[in-house]
C-alpha cells in the first residue's frame, strides 16, 4: 500500500522499496538494506543517493562505514 503511494508521488519502485525498508530498520548499513530488499547492491546505492539528494535520508560515517 505505502509502496504504491510513494510511487504515485513520483518515487521509483526501487527508491520506494529502499525508503520503506530503511524506515523499518532504522539506522542501518547498506548491506542490511540489500539483504532485506533483495535488490542488487548497485540499485540500492543509487536509490540511497537519490534519497540523500532529496534530503529524506542522511548518511554518516562510523569507523569508515556508511550508515543511513
Amino acid at each position: 500500500m505505502l509502496l504504491k503511494d510513494l510511487q504515485k508521488l513520483g518515487f521509483s519502485k526501487n527508491v520506494s522499496s529502499v525508503y520503506l525498508t530503511l524506515f523499518e530498520l532504522g539506522e542501518s548499513g547498506a548491506g542490511n538494506i540489500i539483504r532485506r530488499t533483495g535488490l542488487h547492491r548497485n540499485l540500492v546505492y543509487t536509490a540511497l543517493d537519490q534519497l540523500e539528494e532529496k534530503k529524506l535520508v542522511t548518511k554518516s560515517q562510523i569507523r569508515g562505514v556508511a550508515r543511513y
